[in-house]
């Protein structure tokens, strides 16, 4: 199986083509949250190794964005 690093490149979306450690965090939780996303699948593996830091980065955004 394909692991995904921060330098990995975001596979769809808005972000496509963009480092993993560019995309906001946001948008990580968005897929997350998403029914469809196959939690064993490489970006969500990467999201759920990194959710600790996503959940606060994706709240600082949403504070900046006010």
């Amino acid at each position: 199986m394909v692991t995904y690093t921060d330098n990995s490149l975001m596979p769809m979306g808005e972000h496509k083509g963009k480092k993993l450690i560019d995309v906001p965090a946001g948008s990580l939780m968005w897929y997350w949250n998403q029914p469809w996303l196959d939690k064993k699948s490489p970006l969500a593996v990467y999201i759920a190794s990194n959710l600790d830091v996503l959940q606060v980065q994706a709240v600082r955004e949403r504070e900046l964005n006010k």
